[in-house]
């Protein structure tokens, strides 16, 4: 019997390709209305495609990925799509892994205004894998899984009343609905109300600024997510042009406070530094930022609680896979079956210690990273430290010629010493600008990655050439 799966890919692509190339003019433009059009063509040789501990094979990989911007902003509403088809082909041998996949990021919004009422609404459909990320660091990944559907829409109604010269009082309620859906996990939403009340105004010709404060975050859908009471007082006194003071107090559950300054002594430095106490523990920031003509230097500690949505890996269950009888699915005599992990929303504690310097020059660019991180999941009770560094450097070899060498490690500490992880990368790409819509790039990669788990690590070299082109 005929496949016309593969013959429907193929058609699709050719489709796709001759429709940009008919718009390799300037993006078109009607009114607020931009259309760009977008092909990129990737051909990699891996010798461990895998990415395998032991026997790993080697495999070359072609990925079409055409798409287009589409943006249309008006008085009132905005709309802001990107679409970019995925098709991965390994040559070697047939298998799952040969994919292609639609991803659509689309932003809608409107914004309504009478007098002090403002409605802003939004929706936004995208698709992205998610997987557990908090066990193996960043890596190249040529099988593409399906992609998880996400939604969220948010209405947000304000009011907002001025009075005096510079007073205002600000009262905004939001609820945003993020839903997911796809292969990765089972329908699963979050819901979260977001309620405020800000008082405002300005002392002093505005030396002094105020704000009385009231917001409170609840998500009703999950158990498991953070709600959070506050009701704050913030003052903000200005010393001069340079200098300037900050303190904030309020109810979050506890007693919080924070407090610190802000020096500016001159455009190229400026130092800003706090220091509080919440319910999780102390909050601190230190940050240091330096820059002249050539060079560049940042340094910052910060300390604080990070919201984030993640997979509750530690609960997740089988679920039969149904053939079309509706009875379970058996193949050679064993039941099919699918893991669902459930979505929750959490909070962890982030300290991160963070340098940056950077020198420019006419033909030679320098940027070294160095990066500290320890994360501690209140909620599971868990941490990892995170060691890191990166140093890239590009070259400028002629005018449309430039050659960039990236290399990146990472140390990683789950539990308590439980697991080390450690990854690192070299990256040297020939980069050729052959117009000022088409590139071409060249690329060798090599990857280590080690770990004390007997079932994890790999080593991979891989060579690569890249066309960007936008119509």
């Amino acid at each position: 019997m005929l496949n016309a799966k593969p013959i429907i890919i193929k058609l699709l692509i050719l489709g796709f390709t001759l429709i940009t190339i008919l718009f390799r003019s300037n993006p078109v433009v009607a009114g607020k209305v931009e259309f760009t059009p977008f092909f990129r063509l990737k051909e990699s040789y891996s010798d461990n495609v895998s990415q395998q501990k032991e026997g790993g094979e080697y495999e070359f990989v072609t990925q079409l990925m055409p798409g287009f911007n589409l943006r249309s902003a008006g008085r009132r509403a905005l709309v802001d799509v990107r679409y970019e088809l995925q098709y991965t082909n390994l040559s070697k041998t047939e298998r799952e892994n040969n994919a292609v996949n639609h991803k659509i990021n689309a932003d809608t919004s409107i914004n309504l205004m009478r007098k002090e009422l403002v409605l802003d609404a939004s929706v936004r459909r995208s698709q992205d894998n998610i997987v557990d990320n908090t066990r193996l660091p960043f890596s190249e990944v040529y099988n593409i899984s399906d992609p998880t559907d996400v939604t969220t829409t948010s209405i947000n109604p304000k009011y907002q009343k001025r009075f005096g010269a510079n007073g205002r009082l600000l009262l905004s309620y939001a609820n945003v609905h993020t839903k997911y859906s796809g292969s990765q996990v089972d329908v699963t939403s979050l819901s979260t109300q977001t309620y405020k009340a800000n008082l405002s105004d300005m002392l002093g010709n505005g030396s002094i600024k105020w704000q009385l404060g009231y917001s409170d975050i609840n998500n009703s859908e999950n158990r498991d997510a953070i709600g959070l009471q506050k009701k704050y007082l913030m003052l903000d006194f200005l010393v001069g042009n340079r200098v300037s003071f900050f303190y904030q107090a309020g109810d979050e559950e506890e007693f919080y406070w924070l407090a610190g300054f802000k020096w500016t002594p001159n455009k190229r430095n400026n130092l800003l530094a706090s220091y509080g106490n919440r319910f999780f523990g102390d909050t601190k920031e230190f940050t240091f930022n330096h820059q002249n003509k050539k060079t560049a230097f940042r340094l910052a500690y910060t300390e604080q609680v990070v919201d984030q949505t993640i997979l509750d890996v530690e609960n997740f269950s089988r679920v039969l896979l149904l053939g079309e009888d509706g009875l379970p699915l058996r193949i050679d005599g064993d039941f099919q079956t699918i893991i669902i992990v459930p979505v929750v929303s959490g909070v962890f504690v982030q300290k991160k210690l963070q340098s940056r310097f950077a020198f420019t020059g006419r033909k030679l660019n320098v940027a070294l990273e160095l990066a500290r991180e320890e994360r501690i999941n209140e909620l599971r009770d868990s941490s990892e430290k995170i060691n890191g560094a990166t140093l890239k450097t590009g070259w400028t070899i002629a005018k449309n010629l430039g050659l960039v060498l990236e290399s990146g490690y990472q140390k990683t500490l789950f539990a308590d010493n439980i697991r080390e992880d450690k990854f690192a990368t070299n990256i040297l790409s020939l980069n050729h600008t052959m117009s000022n819509k088409v590139t071409l790039s060249y690329e060798l990669r090599h990857t280590e990655f080690e770990s004390n788990d007997a079932d994890a690590g790999y080593t991979e070299n891989a060579a690569s050439v890249i066309l960007n082109m936008t119509f």
